[in-house]
């Protein structure tokens, strides 16, 4: 996307935005800027993914992604981050 917003102004041009499952998140931060700041929107999503990927917000299976994901119904930690 960075790459992408830092090129040439028409190759930006967009008039609807969406996505699906990580997509989704990045297409909702997207959204929430102006067309024009899609270079600080990206950052933003390197941010954000940078961050949940640093976080408390996944469960740590014994199995991995495998069993998170086949066995147990998700990968998430559904307890409150205090």
């Amino acid at each position: 996307m960075k790459s992408l917003a830092q090129g040439a102004p028409d190759a930006t041009k967009y008039q609807a935005i969406s996505g699906i499952s990580g997509g989704a998140v990045s297409a909702g931060i997207l959204a929430s800027y102006e067309a024009g700041q899609e270079v600080a929107a990206a950052e933003r999503m390197i941010r954000f993914w940078d961050d949940a990927s640093n976080s408390d917000l996944y469960k740590d299976w014994l199995g991995g992604v495998t069993e998170g994901l086949l066995i147990k119904g998700g990968l998430y930690n559904n307890k409150n981050l205090n």
